[in-house]
């Protein structure tokens, strides 16, 4: 069973299945091994050293992931191109502690981004691609700040339960607040491309990405 919730005026699609389950036993220590191997400190958080997890691990939850971000492709995207292939080209754990957080971003050179989410109760906060747009094409100063004049104003949080996977335009500025539980949430995350021909010859718009 899947949805898309339109955010932001309905401007924006954010895509969402449930599996049913977070993980079988096998894909559980396929999780703590990768943990194992490393992971790396960021401002905030902290995310595995092997950012290609869906190369070597976890085939299953990958088969899932490749399932919806079809459905998403023709529900959202609606290629004219059937031929187009739409593959997952990074994936990698988010490992976030008590007073942990994602900074602000948005992931370049995707497509579709995704997250996977393991453990209950994982907020995520999208930034207005509209206020966003126009705070970094003009400075004008506010008097008063509202949704429309200031990016960080202008956002949709939203709260997923383990087993959900998300999926939204990889343009999206996003970030996690601040844990303020106990509970140490992990998610894996992982952009998507796509192979094809793009654009028409005639329009000046072709793009071989074979």
């Amino acid at each position: 069973m899947s949805s898309i919730v339109n955010i932001f005026s309905s401007e924006v699609p954010v895509y969402n299945a449930n599996r049913g389950f977070s993980l079988n036993e096998k894909e559980q220590q396929e999780i703590d091994s990768v943990i194992a191997e490393g992971m790396i400190q960021y401002e905030g958080n902290t995310a595995s050293e092997n950012t290609f997890l869906f190369d070597s691990k976890l085939p299953d939850l990958r088969s899932f992931c490749e399932e919806h971000i079809a459905n998403y492709v023709n529900k959202v995207i609606c290629p004219k191109n059937k031929s187009l292939e739409f593959y997952i080209t990074q994936s990698w754990l988010n490992v976030t502690k008590q007073n942990e957080y994602h900074v602000m971003h948005n992931h370049p050179n995707s497509i579709i981004s995704g997250v996977y989410y393991f453990t209950d109760n994982s907020t995520i906060i999208f930034n207005s691609p509209f206020a966003e747009s126009v705070s970094k094409t003009i400075s004008i100063e506010s008097e008063i700040y509202n949704s429309w004049n200031f990016a960080y104003y202008g956002n949709c949080t939203q709260t997923w339960n383990k087993g959900t996977l998300i999926l939204f335009p990889s343009y999206l500025t996003h970030r996690v607040p601040k844990n303020k539980s106990l509970d140490v949430r992990v998610s894996l995350s992982f952009n998507v491309f796509v192979r094809g021909e793009l654009g028409t010859i005639n329009n000046l718009t072709y793009l071989d990405l074979k």
